[in-house]
């Protein structure tokens, strides 16, 4: 793991859950370059808010269903939506 992607698990487990515009502030790095260090980490996405949002894989606590959220977004531990089960459940904040 290089330095710039220990940078960002510190900046996870401050934060827990960032969107694109926050991570480049944060890093003052390009998008690309941000998407290539959370591919790095397994990161997820939001199944809420069409992906807008991001977290690592060992932070949320997921509940019976597999789902987790963190104020407004919700992501699942299967990372994407596979059933209509799931897809009917909305976020509180929507």
């Amino acid at each position: 793991m290089g330095g710039e992607t220990r940078r960002l698990v510190k900046l996870f487990h401050r934060h827990r859950v960032m969107d694109m515009k926050s991570l480049m502030k944060a890093t003052e790095r390009a998008r690309r370059s941000l998407f290539r260090d959370l591919s790095e980490l397994n990161y997820l996405s939001s199944y809420t808010h069409a992906g807008r949002y991001y977290t690592l894989p060992d932070l949320p606590q997921f509940d019976e269903n597999g789902l987790w959220f963190f104020h407004c977004a919700g992501f699942m531990q299967a990372g994407t939506l596979k059933s209509d089960e799931r897809k009917s459940r909305k976020s509180i904040c929507t």
